[in-house]
């Protein structure tokens, strides 16, 4: 079992997919990411995005994350969700501060 965190973008993000109607959608996907965050439709981006995996949400949004090793040795590893409503756009700057 993975932990999600949320950034600050990402808990803005899923307020307004709740808005939008995605909110069974999202919660899917985050308990999906909880158990295995490596497991098909996830993405492994390159570039200036590496080290960064993705998953659809819909025609126009991503769930853009990164998987870290735990501190807690009940969780295999930190699911840290970096934006939900991108479709790329913006995410390397957010990653790099």
């Amino acid at each position: 079992m993975y932990r999600i965190l949320l950034s600050k973008k990402a808990k803005k993000d899923l307020i307004e997919l709740e808005r939008a109607g995605s909110k069974e959608r999202v919660e899917q996907m985050l308990l999906d990411l909880s158990e295995d965050p490596f497991s098909y439709p996830s993405k492994k981006l390159k570039g200036e995005a590496t080290g960064l995996y993705s998953r659809r949400l819909n025609i126009t949004d991503r769930v853009v994350f990164e998987i870290k090793e735990s501190p807690d040795p009940k969780y295999e590893g930190e699911v840290r969700i970096i934006r939900m409503r991108t479709h790329y756009k913006g995410i390397v700057p957010i990653f790099l501060l």
